[in-house]
C-alpha cells in the first residue's frame, strides 16, 4: 500500500459516493462500480493467493482466485513455487478441479491436455494431428509473477508491477508482529473456515 488509489483513478460516479466521514452503501453493491474494481484493483496490484505452509511437498497445490480469474498456487519436484492460472490453453477448461490436495500432474478433461507442476504443456492425445501445426513449448499454462513476504505469497497479472516489498510498504511491520507472536516458530495453516452470509445491504 506505498501508493495509495488516488479519486481520479477511481470513476466519477464512486467518487461522488464518498464523502467525509461517510459512504453511500451504492458503492458496496453497485454492478458498474465493482466491475471497475476487478479490473483496477484486482488485475492490478498484488493479491494474496495462499501461505508456503499449504503447499509443503513437491506436487502440493491450492486453488484460489484473483477476482473472476481461477489460479493455481503450487509446488513443482525442485520445491519451486508457481502461481498458474487454472486454464487449459486449448479451451479453456479448468484443469485442477481440487481445492487443495496433490497431484503428479494437471491434466485438462476436455480433450485430456496434460500439464507439469511447472506449467509446461508436457502430452497432448493424438499428437500427431497437430504436427506441423503448434508449438508445445508455446503453450504453457499462464505463469504469474508471484513473491512472498514471510511465507505470505502474493501474485499478480501486473507484468511491470514494483516489488512486493515495496507495494507493502508500512503494512510490513504489522506483518513482522503477527508473524512474531509464533515465538520463532514459522507460521503454518491447519485448516481454514468457510461461510456463506445473506447480506442485507444495510450498512449505516
Amino acid at each position: 500500500m506505498s501508493e495509495l488509489i488516488e479519486l481520479k483513478n477511481i470513476s466519477l460516479k464512486a467518487a461522488d459516493m464518498v464523502e467525509e466521514g461517510r459512504v453511500h452503501k451504492d458503492l458496496y453493491s453497485d454492478p458498474e462500480i465493482f466491475e471497475e474494481e476487478l479490473d483496477k484493483v484486482f488485475l492490478n496490484t498484488w493479491v494474496f493467493v495462499g501461505h508456503e505452509s499449504e503447499v509443503p511437498e513437491a506436487g502440493s497445490f491450492k486453488t484460489s482466485f484473483i477476482g473472476r480469474h481461477p489460479v493455481i498456487l503450487n509446488r513443482d519436484r525442485k520445491m519451486n513455487t508457481h502461481v498458474l492460472l487454472n486454464r487449459c490453453r486449448h479451451r479453456g477448461a479448468t484443469v485442477c478441479e481440487g481445492h487443495k490436495g496433490k497431484t503428479k500432474a494437471f491434466t485438462c478433461p476436455y480433450h485430456g491436455w496434460g500439464y507439469g507442476l511447472d506449467g509446461s504443456l508436457r502430452a497432448i492425445p493424438k499428437v500427431e494431428e497437430y504436427e506441423g501445426v503448434l508449438d508445445k513449448s508455446e503453450l504453457s499454462l499462464e505463469s504469474l509473477r508471484h513473491e512472498s513476504y514471510q511465507g505470505l505469497v502474493f501474485a499478480t497479472f501486473k507484468k511491470d508491477i514494483e516489488p512486493l516489498e515495496d507495494f507493502l510498504g508500512g503494512a510490513k511491520k504489522w506483518i513482522d508482529l503477527f508473524v512474531k507472536q509464533g515465538g520463532g516458530y514459522p507460521l503454518q495453516v491447519l485448516g481454514e473456515h468457510r461461510f456463506n452470509f445473506l447480506v442485507t445491504g444495510k450498512f449505516n
